[in-house]
């Protein structure tokens, strides 16, 4: 594995991740602006934008590109974070040139037809539509909306109904000339790719432009405390309840730290072996659903939760024993081991055969102001931190961070 990276002058970020026994490469166009920079009123914008993107360039029309992507792509798909709008594609590793080429037009060059557009609208009400009757969609947004009250993770990138309706043409040509540009993009390659060659063809398709960005910066709010702590969401016509309890934590924590929180999460919450799924669901039969972890999203926070799929005669129970859970010390030091041998499994793994978890490696270092050299020595790095944790170390974070003034509860019930 090889890491090089060629910064432009204009402010182009150009990487590679070389693998050569890979038969395949993954190439990404990204702008790093996303639905944080929603407007309030426009709620969605870069979701549309994202959208948007596949429907016609100056040199292809949406049957072109149709045509493009079932003949030369194996996959092919794009994403809108809080603070990163990605397009990508997967395609055998003598295709290299055709994807750079395609995503570079779709990038700099698409057209936003007015017709498509309208169009467009209803496939992303459906798709709020979508969310809405998840209940863990919106157990899981009730949660991040009643823990911050700036911070752009408390709501959800797909946008609103009213915010959708709004956005218009003119606001995605103007979004796309604003940060479409060589200083607010990255390119990157993963897979059988060289890296000159890579370089050469994003030159190609992107010329110089000089024109700088200013990016917005959030708190991660970390020490205030919620407004409230227990928040009841009624939903007619279901037969069961969600109960999720969670926490921020502070972004800027060491290595070590969360490590030691990624730990908690599989001793407390995560799997058969976690104390939840033990005394909620095994001991007393009280859910089927257990679960939880330990998200972040790259530069803006973390936090933790946990959460139980139960009925609506047990919300109750399961509650007081959520919160046992979190509260009592941990003292099972075989519990400790299979996880810390787990965890230690996984990080030996490490990258194998994930180009995605390479590219979100680079964006959080990116997002961080961090050099993105030192991401192939990110799980080595990790095992050595992990080699050094006891359970005294992870019980002393769960006593640092789990406090029961800054937990929050969303129940999803039946209406």
């Amino acid at each position: 594995m090889k890491l090089q990276e060629t910064h432009r002058k204009d402010g182009l970020r150009i990487i590679t991740v070389s693998l050569p026994n890979q038969r395949k490469v993954y190439v990404e166009l990204s702008s790093r602006v996303g639905s944080a920079y929603d407007p309030e009123d426009k709620r969605g914008l870069f979701h549309f934008f994202e959208h948007m993107a596949f429907k016609g360039t100056k040199r292809r029309s949406l049957q072109d590109i149709q045509s493009f992507t079932q003949r030369n792509l194996l996959e092919i798909n794009a994403v809108t974070s809080p603070l990163v709008t990605s397009y990508y594609g997967v395609a055998v590793y003598t295709k290299m040139k055709e994807a750079c080429d395609f995503l570079c037009d779709i990038y700099c060059n698409s057209t936003f037809p007015k017709k498509e557009l309208e169009k467009e609208r209803r496939p992303i009400h459906l798709e709020i539509a979508r969310n809405e009757d998840d209940d863990s969609f919106v157990a899981g947004e009730t949660l991040r909306q009643n823990l911050w009250k700036k911070n752009p993770i408390r709501i959800s990138g797909g946008g609103t109904l009213e915010g959708v309706n709004a956005v218009q043409r003119e606001d995605i040509v103007r979004e796309r000339d604003r940060w479409h540009i060589p200083a607010s993009t990255v390119a990157i390659a993963i897979g059988k790719v060289n890296h000159q060659a890579f370089v050469r063809e994003i030159n190609k398709h992107i010329p110089l432009n000089t024109k700088p960005v200013a990016w917005s910066t959030w708190d991660d709010e970390h020490k205030e405390l919620p407004e409230k702590q227990r928040i009841v969401v009624k939903k007619p016509g279901r037969k069961k309840a969600i109960v999720i309890l969670g926490f921020k934590v502070p972004y800027h924590v060491s290595e070590k730290t969360k490590a030691c929180l990624s730990i908690l999460s599989q001793l407390l919450s995560s799997g058969s072996g976690s104390r939840m799924y033990k005394e909620i669901r095994e001991k007393r039969g009280l859910a089927y659903a257990v679960g939880g972890g330990f998200p972040s999203e790259a530069g803006l926070c973390r936090y933790f939760y946990a959460y139980v799929e139960t009925s609506l005669e047990h919300v109750a129970e399961v509650e007081r024993l959520l919160r046992k859970s979190m509260s009592e010390p941990l003292k099972n030091k075989l519990d400790f081991e299979e996880v810390h041998e787990r965890m230690l499994d996984r990080v030996t793994i490490g990258f194998d055969n994930s180009f995605s978890l390479y590219a979100d490696m680079i964006w959080e270092k990116i997002a961080d102001s961090h050099p993105v050299k030192s991401v192939p020595q990110f799980f080595s790095i990790a095992s050595r931190i992990l080699k050094t944790i006891s359970l005294k170390d992870v019980e002393a974070t769960r006593k640092e961070f789990f406090h029961p003034d800054r937990f929050v509860t969303v129940i999803v019930e039946p209406s």
